[in-house]
């Protein structure tokens, strides 16, 4: 079902979160090409990016805590981007992550990423069905989305998105909600 049309609501982003600029990049003086899927830009990893694949799942049992563990392999050229990329992304959830639909909550957000981008589903309201098969209405929720700056790859001046061959990117959020 996930690998469906979906607005990536839930969903794990790659290559890269957010737009690249008329769907290009350059790495050490080469252009690379990407799959246009928003206009003339990349989006969210490309036409199939990683919220299109399939993962492998690894339950991870600690004591009292869960936690998957997801791995994909990402090969030299999907979507245009350079280099395999071997990706894993684990979901945990603790004990004191608290559930519950009365007012009074709370959430914070820690992440090492750079960047947050405050998604608020500004489309019409007949664009998206929730899990019920009515329509999300516009504006009736947010995100938000822990990631580089949009167009990082062709902006020297914000954090770098190179990832070299050998080396490790490893990024943690966490969100904790509490009443």
């Amino acid at each position: 079902e996930y690998l469906g049309t979906h607005p990536c609501y839930g969903a794990t982003i790659g290559r890269y979160a957010n737009r690249i600029a008329k769907a290009r990049f350059l790495l050490s003086n080469r252009e690379y090409r990407l799959a246009a899927n928003d206009g003339s830009n990349h989006l969210h990893g490309g036409c199939k990016g990683f919220d299109k694949v399939f993962w492998e799942a690894d339950p991870i049992l600690c004591g009292e805590n869960s936690a998957l563990r997801l791995r994909y392999l990402s090969v030299d050229g999907e979507e245009g981007y350079p280099g395999n990329l071997s990706v894993s992304v684990t979901f945990s959830f603790s004990e004191d992550t608290v559930c519950d639909p009365e007012s009074g909550r709370t959430m914070e957000l820690f992440t090492t990423a750079p960047g947050v981008q405050l998604f608020t589903a500004n489309f019409p309201g007949d664009m998206f069905r929730g899990r019920d098969g009515s329509f999300c209405p516009s504006r009736g929720g947010f995100c938000l989305e822990t990631q580089h700056y949009p167009d990082s790859p062709n902006h020297p001046e914000y954090p770098s998105t190179v990832l070299n061959p050998g080396k490790v990117y490893r990024q943690t959020t966490i969100y904790r909600f509490s009443v």
